[in-house]
């Protein structure tokens, strides 16, 4: 009899391993020790955003992480991250990182805002994932920009059918100086701010996308009437321009500059495991539904966007490119997937005395691909502070600032 319980025993006990549900450990880190997590969840970021600027890093407000239990990722860590950010003056379309791209030059034009981020990195197997962020952004307010630069110029917070028109004559001088073989149409406008001078004065940053309109079969042209080409096969660009009337004659002047970029290349969400600066750079390691890592090491080269044709910190303002009139079967054989972001950055207009909403992640994401006999929970932010000391760390210190971003500014003042 009691060889025969030992023997149930024995079979039961794995029975239970089975079906018992493995609960998330997450614990808080020191926020000093993240500064390469930080690096690469912004990189991965500014690649999943289509509109606006490339974000930099400014502290490291919180940080938690939890072990991976998924055969597809071994040896892997999420990492929760907060961080506040600041934009710098690159497009995101231009691919850059944020270590190659500045800054404003001037506190009037700085945005800024916070982040919160869920990442996946693999070191054994080079992965980096983004699985899902929420930013919210703000421009200093108009208040504090008066009371330091009364003469700079203010930001336009409602963007008109005007500003529109000003950015396609703007970019009708662009099309007509640059040597592509296409027309290009204003796509986004970003931004725009005006101050008078000698008259009304209005300098605008917009993004630009290639149509099907031939410059040798359509000079005088109607741009509205010109249809983008699809995203696989547009170059897009961002320009900077300005349009300023002498009040006295009457006399417009106009300047513009643009930057243009080749076909972004997208991955589908399943496949899209590396941001702009993977750990081996320019190379994609295949997994899910193709290699399993480290079975064949199969991984293909391919350039990154900013890499395409170009040095990394000087875009040419063209380059040529082949010829997209081929016939319909060409383009039109599959239909493109739709392309759904793995996150959003909302922007606000403060007050002097505002401060900005902290972004929040209240959804919850599937587990990842596990064993059939392991249950994982769904990955959630955690909604605990950190109580780690070296929390909030700073990486680069803006006290004009401080007092705008979602939390008490003396929390950083005392690791200053």
């Amino acid at each position: 009899m009691e060889r025969l319980c030992i023997l149930v025993l024995c079979v039961l006990v794995p029975l239970c391993r089975a079906e018992s549900p493995l609960s998330p450990v997450v614990s808080p880190i020191d926020c000093n020790a993240t500064e390469f997590e930080a690096g690469v969840a912004l990189d991965l970021i500014n690649e999943d955003r289509r509109t606006g600027f490339v974000f930099k890093p400014l502290h490291v407000v919180e940080a938690q992480e939890q072990e991976v239990q998924s055969h597809l990722y071994p040896a892997s860590t999420i990492y929760y991250l907060t961080i506040d950010v600041l934009e710098t003056t690159c497009s995101v379309l231009s691919g850059k990182s944020w270590k190659d791209c500045s800054e404003p030059s001037s506190f009037h034009l700085w945005v800024f805002g916070q982040c919160k981020a869920i990442i996946l990195l693999s070191l054994p197997w080079r992965v980096q994932k983004l699985l899902n962020y929420n930013c919210t952004t703000a421009s200093v307010p108009a208040s504090a920009i008066l009371q330091t630069c009364p003469d700079c110029p203010t930001p336009t917070w409602e963007i008109s059918p005007k500003t529109r028109k000003m950015a396609d004559k703007l970019l009708g001088d662009f099309n007509k100086e640059s040597n592509s073989t296409r027309h290009f149409r204003s796509d986004h406008i970003e931004r725009e701010t005006s101050q008078w001078v000698i008259g009304p004065s209005y300098f605008i940053k917009f993004t630009i996308k290639e149509t099907e309109c031939l410059k040798k079969t359509k000079k005088n042209v109607n741009l509205m009437d010109c249809k983008f080409l699809e995203d696989k096969d547009a170059r897009v660009g961002f320009c900077e321009g300005s349009i300023m009337t002498n009040s006295h004659t009457g006399e417009e002047h106009k300047q513009v500059t643009c930057e243009v970029y080749e076909p972004k290349v997208d991955r589908s969400p399943e496949t899209d495991y590396h941001g702009p600066h993977a750990f081996i750079r320019g190379r994609e390691i295949q997994l899910e539904g193709q290699e399993k890592p480290g079975a064949a090491g199969k991984v293909h080269e391919e350039p990154h966007p900013s890499q395409k044709g170009k040095k990394p910190d000087h875009p040419p303002k063209d380059s040529s490119h082949k010829d997209h009139s081929g016939s319909s079967e060409e383009h039109g054989e599959k239909k493109p997937s739709v392309r759904k972001p793995k996150g959003l950055v909302q922007n606000f207009r403060l007050n002097d005395s505002d401060v900005l909403p902290a972004p929040a992640i209240t959804i919850s994401i599937p587990p990842l691909p596990t064993r059939p006999e392991v249950r994982s929970e769904f990955i959630e932010f955690p909604e605990t502070d950190s109580i780690l000391p070296t929390c909030p760390w700073t990486k680069e210190d803006k006290p004009e600032i401080l007092q705008y971003l979602p939390r008490k500014h003396n929390q950083v003042s005392a690791d200053i």
